[in-house]
């Protein structure tokens, strides 16, 4: 185990450091593997998330086997040979709030969170090659950008990486979102369009970072007319057709921006999977811990892993 900074108060001093900081790895080499180094890209998971706090669906998620893939022929059949659990400082989003954890706060939680990892290549056991870092970058694409630079430098240039993004499908959501690619103060949106196609392309494609996504599908119950017209009876004959087919539990309207974009770049609709995380984690939320503490329900105890769990007590963190 091996933390980066001195300690974590520290951590103001990041905000004029370089916009990617290791502030955890579980050795020192990582995100090579501990043992032997595959000769090939080594394949990284990024869990990108507000983290506050860390949930058992953050936790279903980072665990989850990597997906197999039909049209990408590169070291299926294993898990991934790094993780790495991201904080970002700037969100396109979210605004820190008086009531939130503290950045420094949400990076102790997503270190003890990262102790909870497993592996399932064999029989499960502790995940070995894990690292938690922070970033200034608000966007995916320009994350992706900048973890395939920060990964090539802390290697030598001696490594090829394949980053997957692991999302949840509100994430997924604004991924495909063409009012997040455009800094106009008049939106229009064929311009904003096209601009995300740009920048997705740069994301996606072989020729730039060569990312992909991987998306927790929410529970059906909460788009139950989308998901009925995207069952697979009645997807056209001519997406059925399509090898490998596009996945049906997409919803629409999402389903055709996503299809769009990937047929616009021939590119492989593989390149966002969506998986199954189970349905005692499907409606879990960060939010739902904390108002359930609020609200000093007892049970946000079993919607957060236990190291997660002790630390949130200690430090009694979102009771006010």
């Amino acid at each position: 185990m091996t933390l980066t900074l001195h300690t974590l108060h520290d951590f103001t001093l990041l905000f004029h450091s370089p916009p990617i900081e290791l502030v955890f790895t579980s050795h020192p080499a990582w995100p090579r593997p501990k043992r032997s180094i595959p000769q090939r890209p080594l394949q990284i998971s990024v869990l990108d998330a507000s983290f506050n706090p860390p949930t058992i669906a953050h936790l279903a998620l980072a665990n989850a086997r990597r997906p197999r893939y039909r049209s990408i022929e590169e070291s299926n059949g294993h898990d991934y040979d790094a993780k790495l659990l991201l904080l970002s400082v700037r969100n396109a989003d979210k605004q820190l709030k008086s009531t939130d954890a503290t950045h420094a706060q949400r990076l102790e939680m997503m270190i003890r969170f990262a102790q909870e990892l497993v592996t399932v290549d064999e029989a499960p056991k502790k995940y070995e090659n894990v690292a938690v870092a922070i970033i200034g970058e608000p966007t995916f694409v320009g994350k992706s950008h900048l973890l395939q630079r920060f990964l090539k430098e802390r290697t030598n240039n001696q490594e090829e990486f394949r980053l997957t993004f692991l999302l949840g499908f509100d994430t997924l959501e604004r991924f495909f979102a063409p009012r997040y690619y455009t800094s106009s103060a008049s939106f229009d949106i064929l311009e904003a369009k096209q601009q995300m196609y740009t920048s997705l392309e740069g994301f996606f494609a072989p020729h730039g970072d060569n990312s992909r996504i991987v998306c927790a599908r929410r529970s059906p119950s909460s788009y139950p007319q989308s998901t009925a017209s995207q069952s697979p009876s009645k997807i056209p004959e001519s997406l059925s057709q399509e090898d490998p087919p596009f996945d049906p539990t997409i919803p629409y309207p999402l389903s055709s921006t996503i299809r769009d974009f990937f047929r616009s770049r021939s590119l492989t609709f593989e390149l966002v999977k969506m998986i199954d995380l189970g349905e005692e984690v499907w409606a879990v939320s960060s939010s739902d811990v904390r108002n359930a503490i609020m609200q000093r329900d007892g049970r946000w105890k079993a919607l957060t892993p236990p190291l997660v769990k002790e630390f949130i007590e200690i430090r009694n963190l979102y009771c006010s």
